[in-house]
């Protein structure tokens, strides 16, 4: 599928799933990665969320990175209606800090299961939503249980919204 052009608000949430912390700094980067089907897609993660967005366009960079540092970037610059196209993304395209994590292989490991208690930081939830953008009637994402730990998968217009549960007791 396409990129879909994030308005400010979105790349707002977007750098809310991609890691601040700079021990962790491959996590501080948007990874263009390829999906199981071959097709090209924008991957960020923090460990606790993680989204995965079209983008066919730039599937000739596929193994590149997108600093969080040049996304704040146009974040601080961009006006309120302003989107971020794939010419802009292209320009902020660079060598990865290191391995990206293999996050299909999570996703994979994350089977239907029964849940009986979840905790969740709604704030995760909200911030999502926000990067989904329009939802159209239904106004939410529908999130369905996986794995032994419950991680929340959401799939919209192509792109995947992943939310791990917080463990009992934090």
């Amino acid at each position: 599928m396409n990129y879909q052009p994030l308005n400010k608000r979105q790349v707002g949430a977007l750098l809310k799933v991609i890691s601040a912390d700079t021990a962790r700094p491959v996590l501080t980067e948007l990874a263009i990665a390829t999906d199981k089907s071959g097709q090209a897609v924008l991957v960020a993660t923090d460990g606790y969320v993680m989204a995965i967005l079209p983008a066919a366009e730039l599937s000739d960079v596929k193994g590149k990175t997108i600093t969080r540092d040049a996304l704040t970037r146009w974040y601080k610059l961009a006006a309120t209606r302003d989107t971020l196209k794939v010419d802009s993304l292209r320009d902020m395209v660079g060598e990865p800090a290191g391995v990206y994590p293999n996050w299909e292989q999570q996703i994979d490991n994350m089977h239907e299961a029964a849940v009986t208690q979840l905790l969740v930081n709604p704030d995760y939830l909200k911030f999502m939503e926000q990067l989904a953008g329009d939802l159209g009637r239904s106004k939410t994402l529908s999130y369905t249980f996986h794995g032994v730990y419950g991680a929340l998968v959401a799939e919209h217009n192509g792109a995947r919204y992943v939310v791990m549960p917080l463990k009992p007791g934090k």
